[in-house]
């Protein structure tokens, strides 16, 4: 079976938490890649990309300039639009569509034919204040 490509794209500062149990699973039927927007992270975040690229459970990884910098993250992107072009994206994972870095991707790297997932993991006030809902 021909996998598909799929583009992460997740703030390092919780990729470990969130995105990196997700990958044995994914990697089943995807060519795993990521670009994480370096926001904070441990020194482990870069031991265990690189073993996960080691392992082949993710293709590649790119890592952004630090977030605050749009102008340095365009052109870093600008940079690798190329080669990121040519994977042909399926499938977009990522937190969020509306900043500049997931709009650049959006317009300029994916495809038309991907299909995008906005995946949210944080706690929401709806189920802060609905607690009876909650529980069921």
């Amino acid at each position: 079976m021909l996998k598909k490509n799929l583009l992460i794209y997740w703030p390092t500062r919780n990729f470990l938490e969130v995105i990196k149990p997700l990958l044995p699973i994914l990697q089943n039927n995807y060519k795993i890649f990521a670009i994480l927007s370096n926001c904070s992270h441990t020194s482990s975040l870069f031991e265990s990309l690189f073993d996960l690229k080691h392992k082949k459970i993710i293709e590649e990884f790119y890592i952004t300039p630090p977030h605050q910098d749009i102008i340095k993250n365009i052109l870093f992107l600008k940079k690798i639009t190329p080669e990121l072009r040519k994977m042909k994206f399926d499938l977009w994972l990522t937190g969020s569509e509306m900043q500049p870095n997931e709009k650049y991707l959006a317009e300029y790297i994916l495809p038309d034919h991907c299909f995008s997932i906005c995946m949210w993991n944080g706690i929401t006030y709806l189920l802060l204040k609905n607690q009876s809902v909650v529980k069921k």
